[in-house]
């Protein structure tokens, strides 16, 4: 009798499970089945989704042509076969998109061929025979991310054609393919998969929208809650520990752009087939948060500020951008400011979202992206210090001041505590070098981080930040970084008097660091006038402070007239970064009076000098030394030094003025008004700051509590 049970169940299940299988719609992911007809009319219809469609047919059409190709894989990345698997599934996806748009047999039997080819070869392919330095590899690339990338496409594409495959096709490509795929993301490099970290992220999300995808619970369960159902591990575990309450990801902007996309494309997944989990509601809306956040941490121009280690051309024209903006605006809140980035983006994703992104834009109810003067905080607490962000002026030459005091960032992170930047009329004035590396670009480094990643950009010398004695933050030590938090920052905001002011007593042992960027809108100046204090207290003697200034630009003037150049170059320094900066010309500063103009984008900002230091001089360095290949971007600074001391100030003030076309060959409000820019004597708990602009004197106090800035304060004398 029970034999004979057991032989009806299996035939139940048999018969019917296929069809409990089959019984789920298809598409379900990014495109709907429900929401198919008014895709199609709307690429019709709506100009921003049919450009965005017709760019994409383009690509696949220029590819019908030619013979499909699926290497055995052997390059590291940038190479051949790197390229080529990475276009195959970008293909794979955009052809599936044709098809479900266009109805063309064409894109199917393209999309189909290249999952049949994949299935066919996958399982024959070792570990790939090249492996990216302290990573685990892939089957088809050098390592285990870039295969949670290409399953992540994969499975969207056969989520989008897999209705009109037979029931052989979709059995070769689920057992050949993705099932042996799946598993070996999640069980052969199962520390990846319960790594909190973005490479974490990525195979998550690969297992997690595959089971979804072939109605595989238990691999949508593992990717949620780790791969022992524990919840210490998995995706709600990494949404509480890698973004702060404000959406700030560690890593930095770049790599938030980066991670984003695995963290939305499972959210939304798991938004259409497990509707109960309210995925986007998770940890008060922190995905909504997130996206306006790396929105927040770029500039007016689109470009990310390049913190970290970032590619500087990155911007938010990115397709991981796009993708959130346009998830954020359809499934979280229809902002209509989000509708304005899409504007800026000029792209949408072909999508129920994109449609409905083109739509309220076709329709009008777009506003421009509201750019804030903000405190984003960071560390999964809120408590980890953040960045500061000072905006003053409209859109199109807004002046934007960034100050970082963030956690280190993992692996990812630089020695930059305290650094700032500077923005004004549309382009970068006081930058970041951002990361050394040439991407995709074989023949430096294969496209990877080259040397100088760590033997320069890392540093902190290559940082608009304080640095002790020729070492940098944590003498350049990641473990030490991150068990260490920055001490504080906070942010004032009013009309005329913005500032933020940031502190660290962790970088350098038994030394307190504390900054102040301070914005005052006075009514002769078209700009604000920017005011940097930073104080630098030790219990011991200090050999050197240095603070840099690296500038996009041209020096027209300083206060000491016919500098006398070195005869010959030789380095700033023998290591940390400073092995890299050939020094052109030392002179000393006075305590007050010294400046120096720079001209940027037909604008003059001149930079006022002053300091208690007897012996305070300026150092103008040119980035390039001991860089026999010519990896290093041609950059120009002075590096502020004082020498000898207990405590040091640095206390600047820029002043922007100046309008100049080159077409007409004119220039106007050539004049700068500040003058008389000094220290006067410190008082116990304060440094006195005093200047004149046009008729007016005045003076700016910054109160120090237990030996950091903690207050500012401003009066008109």
């Amino acid at each position: 009798m029970k034999n004979y049970i057991k032989y009806v169940v299996r035939i139940f299940f048999a018969l019917f499970f296929p069809l409990i299988v089959s019984a789920q719609e298809y598409p379900s992911l990014l495109i709907t089945k429900a929401n198919l007809p008014a895709l199609r009319e709307g690429v019709k219809e709506f100009p921003l989704l049919e450009s965005s469609f017709l760019d994409i047919q383009r690509s696949v059409d220029a590819e019908l042509v030619h013979k499909l190709i699926v290497p055995t894989p052997k390059d590291a990345g940038g190479g051949y076969t790197h390229e080529l698997h990475k276009k195959n599934y970008q293909l794979l996806l955009n052809s599936a998109i044709c098809f479900q748009i266009t109805q063309d047999v064409q894109y199917f039997d393209l999309s189909k061929s290249i999952l049949i080819a994949y299935a066919n070869k996958y399982q024959s392919w070792p570990e790939h025979p090249k492996r990216k330095e302290n990573h685990p590899s892939g089957r088809i690339f050098w390592q285990n991310l870039n295969d949670c990338v290409w399953l992540v496409n994969a499975i969207q594409a056969y989520d989008l054609i897999v209705s009109e495959l037979s029931s052989q096709e979709r059995e070769i490509i689920e057992k050949d393919l993705f099932i042996p795929m799946g598993e070996y993301l999640m069980i052969t490099h199962k520390a990846v998969f319960d790594k909190i970290h973005n490479h974490g992220t990525w195979s998550i999300a690969a297992v997690g929208i595959t089971g979804l995808v072939l109605n595989k619970p238990e691999w949508v369960n593992k990717s949620l809650y780790g791969s022992a159902l524990d919840k210490q591990t998995g995706f709600l575990k990494q949404l509480d520990e890698l973004f702060s309450p404000d959406g700030y990801y560690a890593e930095g902007p770049y790599y938030q752009r980066y991670a984003l996309s695995p963290f939305i494309l499972f959210a939304k997944a798991l938004h259409n087939h497990k509707p109960e989990l309210h995925i986007f509601e998770y940890r008060n809306r922190l995905l909504a948060k997130a996206i306006e956040t790396v929105f927040q941490t770029s500039y007016t121009n689109g470009l990310l500020f390049p913190l970290n280690d970032a590619i500087k051309d990155k911007s938010i024209k990115s397709n991981e951008l796009v993708l959130s903006n346009n998830i954020a605006y359809s499934d979280i809140d229809t902002n209509p400011t989000l509708l304005g980035i899409a504007k800026k983006q000029n792209n949408v994703t072909i999508s129920d979202a994109g449609l409905k992104v083109a739509r309220d834009i076709f329709l009008g109810k777009s506003k421009e992206f509201d750019y804030k003067t903000i405190l984003i905080r960071d560390g999964k607490d809120g408590k980890k210090g953040g960045i500061g962000i000072i905006r003053s002026g409209d859109e199109d030459t807004q002046q934007t001041l960034v100050l970082k005091n963030t956690t280190h960032g993992m692996g990812h992170g630089h020695f930059d505590r305290l650094n700032f930047l500077l923005y004004d009329n549309g382009f970068e004035v006081f930058p970041d070098y951002g990361a050394a590396r040439f991407l995709n670009i074989e023949s430096k480094s294969g496209g990877h981080y080259l040397k100088e990643n760590n033997t320069w950009a890392k540093q902190s010398i290559a940082h608009n930040t304080i640095v002790i004695n020729e070492a940098s933050q944590f003498q350049g030590n990641v473990a030490k970084a991150e068990q260490a938090s920055p001490t504080h920052i906070t942010l004032y905001d009013h009309d005329t008097l913005k500032y933020v002011i940031a502190s660290d007593s962790h970088s350098y042992p038994q030394i307190k660091i504390s900054r102040a960027l301070v914005t005052i809108q006075i009514n002769e100046f078209k700009k604000p006038l920017i005011v940097d204090v930073s104080y630098i207290y030790s219990g011991k003697a200090l050999k050197t402070v240095d603070l840099p200034y690296y500038y996009i630009g041209q020096v027209v003037d300083q206060s000491k007239k016919n500098v006398e150049a070195n005869t010959s170059l030789h380095s700033f320094g023998e290591k940390n970064g400073y092995e890299h900066l050939w020094l052109n010309s030392t002179y000393p500063l006075q305590p007050h009076g010294d400046y120096i103009t720079l001209l940027s984008n037909y604008k003059f900002y001149k930079v006022h000098f002053a300091s208690e230091s007897p012996n305070n001089t300026l150092n103008h360095v040119l980035l390039g030394a001991n860089d026999p290949e010519l990896n290093l971007l041609p950059t120009r600074g002075i590096v502020l030094r004082q020498e000898n001391l207990h405590e040091a100030i640095f206390a600047q003030l820029i002043e922007t003025y100046g309008d100049i076309n080159p077409t007409d060959e004119t220039i106007s409000d050539a004049n700068p008004i500040v003058k008389n820019f000094k220290i006067t004597p410190k008082e116990k708990n304060n440094v006195n700051i005093s200047f004149e602009a046009g008729e007016n004197v005045f003076q700016l106090q910054t109160d120090l509590t237990n030996n950091i800035i903690s207050n500012i304060q401003i009066e008109q004398l």
